[in-house]
């Protein structure tokens, strides 16, 4: 039978949250309150600077800058949104079998709490009216776009990021999550440079690639809408392969995630780009607990944990929606 140590479930679990790049959502989070508080913890408080409140000067002589004292904003994320699994281990499974039963449902609950976070995240960035739109469409009034102009509202969503400081003009952006990874190799792994298709672009910061480059959330249609685009323009050719990265086009990460696409909803039909960086959404969450624990009624054991999770818009700047249709 395959032995389950429920503290090591736990940590990895977390780890695998807070590291994880499944969909557009979870490469707009940074980690900077992760488990502040334990697993105590109700609240997070994040402080966003004035930045109106620097003085500056350009009068000639020895003459100070008029300047007031540092003033900041203060945002509240409650840990108020519990990230629950389950699943039952049937004893046949565990006996009938060397595989280990434990890693794969592993991968499967953290595949599913993965998508629970995403969620949240979206619905963060939905309810922040602040973000800028590119395009000029709205939800309910979408902008037609196609294979010969989808490249040039990429180009206006750089633009957009470039205008409100998000990103520099070389390419590099405020902001970077630099966190120190987990200094376990079975866990965190080797990082490698980018290679292929977008190694070239300009601010690619080394081996923090993944994390550095701003990223644009596309659903299907226009994901593959992109790579056509960029295939005639004759930056890609049809037989190119990138497997092992996503491609990178006009500086962004182009990241495929179909929970944008609102195409099949009863009004306000139409799909959806988000573009942004790390410093877009701030989440927080407590230590996990996971435990084995047996059926009372069948022969199998139950997993089951939980992480309690919270996360909100903190920079409304550092990201940029549009809404878009296929027709006229």
């Amino acid at each position: 039978m395959t032995a389950f140590t429920t503290e090591r479930w736990a940590d990895k679990m977390l780890f695998s949250l807070k590291e994880t790049k499944g969909g557009f959502a979870a490469r707009l989070v940074n980690h900077n309150f992760h488990n502040p508080g334990g697993d105590k913890a109700d609240a997070v408080k994040v402080i966003n600077p004035t930045l109106t409140v620097v003085g500056t000067s350009q009068t000639a002589g020895y003459d100070m800058p008029a300047f007031q004292d540092a003033a900041s904003t203060t945002l509240t994320i409650n840990l108020d949104k519990p990230l629950r699994y389950a699943v039952g281990l049937p004893w046949e499974m565990q006996l009938k079998t060397e595989h280990d039963i434990e890693k794969g449902y592993r991968l499967t609950c953290e595949d599913m709490i993965t998508q629970q976070r995403n969620a949240n995240v979206q619905a963060a960035i939905d309810a922040d009216s602040n973000i800028p739109t590119v395009g000029g469409g709205t939800a309910a009034a979408p902008v037609q776009i196609t294979v010969d102009n989808v490249l040039s509202f990429i180009r206006k969503f750089r633009v957009q990021l470039m205008k409100t400081g998000a990103i520099m003009e070389n390419g590099k952006y405020r902001f970077v999550d630099l966190e120190e990874k987990e200094n376990t190799s079975e866990l965190s792994g080797e990082q490698t440079p980018l290679t292929g298709e977008g190694a070239d672009v300009p601010g690619v910061l080394d081996v923090q690639v993944r994390e550095a480059l701003p990223v644009l959330g596309v659903p299907s249609v226009i994901y593959e809408m992109i790579l056509e685009a960029q295939t005639k323009s004759g930056k890609m050719t049809e037989d190119k392969e990138f497997y092992g990265h996503v491609p990178v086009i006009g500086g962004f990460e182009i990241v495929l995630d179909d929970s944008l696409d609102h195409s099949g909803d009863t009004s306000n039909k139409h799909y959806q780009i988000l573009a942004g960086t790390r410093n877009l959404v701030t989440e927080a969450f407590t230590a996990s607990r996971a435990e084995v624990i047996p059926d009372p009624t069948k022969y199998r054991d139950i997993l089951r944990g939980m992480i309690v999770y919270g996360c909100a818009v903190t920079n409304a700047k550092c990201g940029a929606r549009g809404y878009f249709k296929l027709t006229a």
